[in-house]
């Protein structure tokens, strides 16, 4: 946190977008990183009649902030649009959504206002299934991989499924999805569900590995929970399941202790 405060110019009459998904990234996020606290960019999706619009704002330019809207090779439907709103993923310059077949991902060009989209396939026959309350996160794992985890409903049990985006090419379209560790759907056979809607997937930690969720209504056990993907440790955080926000934040248990100390 820097205390600086940006006021972005308004998108008005044409240029003001309906129904968007926003992804705001840091200097570390972009290729080659710029290591300033001030510097960032916002990066926005949305759709234009007939097609799927890109258009980025950048700190560093103080001329014209927005740049020119671009078309995107892709077109979104306004559905899958509204679940984008759930979060995106930054890595090497290269932001992230999921969507039901493919991750979609969009390279913003550090010289100008040029965009690339991916659409990276998870290679299974049937599409992700992705109810409204969200169980979808992507993140980067702490290997440095792309992540993908999915909470699914197997039977009338809670399933946890992490993949991630193997590429040893520099090219982000090149590559495939890997189970981590090559392991099996982690089992949650503690909680029954009646409908999938009972769950909802709110953050995934990229340097732990933790992935918080909530249960709700139509679940045996409700509340707010951190899952180890590694470990397969859960425990459950709070009895609260419904959040207007929900924010993840990871610091060392050192931090963390000394957080604990009232100043004298």
């Amino acid at each position: 946190m820097t205390g600086d405060l940006d006021l972005l110019p308004t998108l008005s009459g044409e240029d003001m977008p309906g129904d968007y998904a926003c992804a705001l990234l840091s200097g570390e996020d972009v290729e080659p990183p710029v290591f300033s606290p001030a510097y960032f960019r916002l990066l926005l999706v949305y759709n234009r009649r007939g097609f799927t619009a890109l258009r980025r704002y950048s700190s560093s330019d103080t001329t014209t902030g927005w740049g020119p809207e671009a078309k995107a090779d892709v077109r979104i439907s306004n559905g899958w649009l509204r679940n984008m709103v759930r979060g995106a993923t930054a890595l090497r310059g290269v932001v992230y959504w999921p969507l039901a077949w493919h991750v979609l991902g969009v390279r913003l060009d550090g010289a100008s206002a040029t965009m690339e989209q991916y659409m990276l396939s998870y290679g299974c026959p049937q599409p992700i299934p992705v109810n409204r309350s969200g169980n979808l996160t992507i993140g980067v794992s702490p290997e440095g991989r792309l992540c993908l985890v999915i909470m699914v409903m197997l039977g009338r049990f809670l399933g946890v499924d992490a993949q991630s985006f193997q590429n040893d090419d520099q090219d982000i379209s090149v590559g495939r999805w890997e189970r981590q560790e090559r392991s099996r759907v982690i089992m949650l056979d503690q909680f029954k569900l009646e409908r999938p809607e009972a769950m909802t997937s709110r953050w995934y930690c990229e340097k732990s590995g933790v992935l918080f969720f909530t249960l709700g209504q139509g679940c045996s056990i409700r509340g707010t929970f951190a899952l180890n993907l590694e470990t397969k440790e859960l425990n459950k955080i709070a009895d609260r399941e419904s959040w207007t926000s929900f924010c993840g934040y990871e610091m060392g248990r050192d931090t963390y202790l000394r957080s604990l100390i009232l100043p004298p």
